[in-house]
């Protein structure tokens, strides 16, 4: 599985570091504003599977360009600019979701109690809708 996480600082290191530890994600994408690695990239997770991307996550054309070949974006960024990340990522074809929508799976999955593949409320681009997952 190949993931593009959507971000706006770097602050979101505790997510990169469980997403790297996954198994089943082969490639992260991360994608910020600067464009620029931060400290926790592969030298806080010892992982070459983390790459960086300049992107704008204001701008729909952007994250579809960076997000595509992903299977899932994750949406990391402030409320306000979710609407963007959603319209890219369906418009690349890639499922997306956004960790806010519910807090206690993705605790979960953080502490490695929970897999991807089952987190609730992802959003795929055949049906356009929300799917989802009732009992993970």
């Amino acid at each position: 599985m190949k993931v593009f996480i959507v971000e706006q600082s770097g602050a979101e290191d505790e997510w990169l570091s469980a997403l790297t530890m996954a198994k089943e994600i082969e490639l992260i994408k991360v994608g910020r504003p600067d464009g620029c690695p931060d400290f926790h990239d592969k030298e806080r997770t010892g992982k070459d599977k983390v790459v960086v991307d300049k992107v704008n996550a204001t701008d729909p054309e952007e994250i579809a360009r960076a997000a595509r070949g992903m299977d899932l974006v994750v949406d990391m960024v402030d409320s306000w600019m979710s609407p963007y990340v959603k319209k890219g990522a369906l418009k690349a074809e890639a499922d997306y979701v956004n960790p806010k929508a519910d807090i206690s799976f993705w605790s979960k999955f953080k502490e490695g109690k929970r897999k991807l593949q089952n987190a609730p409320y992802i959003v795929s681009p055949e049906v356009k809708s929300i799917k989802h997952k009732k009992g993970v």
